[in-house]
């Protein structure tokens, strides 16, 4: 049942009908050869009446409850689960094996930080499985819209070091969000608050606007994911000032060289070991 919920939740995320202020962007779906597979099941849904605009509301029962809906919801999930969304984990239309093939940034790092957040993350399963569980229903679509860019899958996992998956989650400093991001920076980004409601609580606005961040991040920092990583939660011009002092002083300019608050070193840190535990689940026997 709980697999069963977390499945409609799923759909329901990817396909509801955006609110006003959200920018609608066109994301390829991850495919099986298969006409039968997970684009075959999303796209029936989105062709069976379960997203009229005539229903505005966002709660799932009183969608699956409509009548003449639930029949065709459960038939689609039926597809949903068979092409392998929350299968095996190796398996080729599974979400994680195509996060496993772009993580691209944590693979080679050593760090000793980095080792003892994928530790920390080991001995603190039932936190790691409350944050998987969490990102369940929006995983598709910020992987896919990672992917369609083609950025690393790391960035996938950034919401969940940011908000722990929770798209709810607020903080003291008036970040909101999966992506947390705090008011200034959001309107920045075209996520300006109107009467419909926060953009930053939008699946698609705010993942939109974070990549749309992480970019330029990543461009104005010489193509340095880890700085930009960094500037995204330590700003840009705190990192700007670490690079300068270590200019001065003849030193490296890397990541792991700067003179960073304790809480940016450890937020890298932390969003890499995650990454080094998806990447090697199997080995660490980790479900996901």
């Amino acid at each position: 049942m709980i697999k069963r919920m977390a499945a409609i939740a799923t759909v329901m995320a990817l396909v509801s009908a955006p609110m006003a202020w959200a920018q609608i962007m066109e994301t390829p779906l991850l495919q099986k050869p298969s006409g039968t597979g997970l684009a075959a099941s999303l796209e029936e849904i989105k062709t069976s009446g379960l997203t009229s605009s005539e229903t505005p509301s966002h709660d799932i029962s009183t969608k699956i409850n409509q009548p003449g809906t639930y029949g065709n919801l459960t038939l689609t999930l039926h597809r949903f689960e068979a092409a392998g969304a929350f299968g095996s984990q190796d398996g080729p239309g599974n979400i994680w094996t195509h996060i496993d093939e772009g993580l691209d940034l944590s693979s080679e790092v050593s760090q000793v930080a980095v080792k003892q957040w994928r530790t920390w993350f080991l001995q603190h399963q039932g936190k790691l499985e409350e944050i998987l569980g969490n990102s369940r229903p929006f995983l598709y679509y910020v992987v896919n819209a990672v992917s369609q860019r083609g950025l690393p899958m790391e960035l996938a996992l950034l919401p969940a070091i940011e908000s722990g998956y929770n798209p709810k989650a607020y903080s003291p400093a008036a970040a909101a969000g999966l992506w947390q991001f705090v008011p200034g920076t959001a309107r920045s980004f075209g996520l300006q608050n109107t009467r419909y409601g926060d953009p930053r609580l939008s699946l698609t606005a705010s993942t939109n606007a974070a990549l749309d961040y992480l970019s330029y991040l990543y461009n104005y920092f010489g193509g340095n994911w880890l700085l930009a990583i960094a500037a995204y939660n330590a700003g840009q011009g705190t990192v700007s000032a670490a690079i300068q002092q270590n200019v001065a002083a003849g030193q490296p300019t890397d990541f792991w060289d700067l003179n960073l608050p304790e809480q940016t070193e450890n937020y890298v840190a932390e969003l890499l070991g995650l990454a080094q535990v998806i990447k090697n689940a199997k080995a660490y026997h980790v479900s996901l």
